[in-house]
């Protein structure tokens, strides 16, 4: 009897465990091909508006799907990417808003990310570059 109940056990965290991994499987592969997708749109979005407003729609399909993993650096990740969006369209306030509070979020969090560090820097290059490139009558209406 205790062999029985041990076996039913353990096909009950078996079943539990399987759900699980598929579940982590699907959502991964889901963030692959949207990564996949949003940086072709985003090298296209460099010289396209229309691409780059795509790349930031896919981009805050992947925020969504960031949260769902329960994985708050891979969302900061993805917000830069809608960062990213917004600077390719001239959107350059917003875009400093974000890139301004994703780099806050990250040097509070214990896990010490260079690299998301240096992406928020990078961002924050990028931003610099476009303003300097941008002229005083092109600056956006709020």
């Amino acid at each position: 009897m205790m062999l029985q109940l041990s076996w039913e056990a353990d096909s009950i965290w078996t079943l539990r465990l399987h759900t699980l991994m598929l579940e982590c499987a699907r959502l991964q592969l889901q963030m692959a091909w949207l990564s996949t997708l949003g940086g072709a749109y985003s090298s296209l979005g460099e010289h396209f508006p229309a691409h780059a407003h795509q790349a930031g729609i896919i981009s805050l399909k992947q925020v969504a799907l960031a949260n769902e993993m329960g994985n708050p650096l891979l969302a900061v990740k993805c917000r830069l990417f809608i960062a990213w969006s917004l600077l390719q369209k001239g959107k350059l306030d917003q875009a400093a808003t974000i890139i301004r509070s994703q780099y806050q979020y990250v040097c509070k969090d214990a896990s010490d990310d260079t690299k998301l560090k240096a992406m928020c820097q990078a961002a924050w290059t990028k931003l610099k570059q476009c303003r300097k490139m941008k002229k005083p009558s092109d600056n956006e209406n709020y």
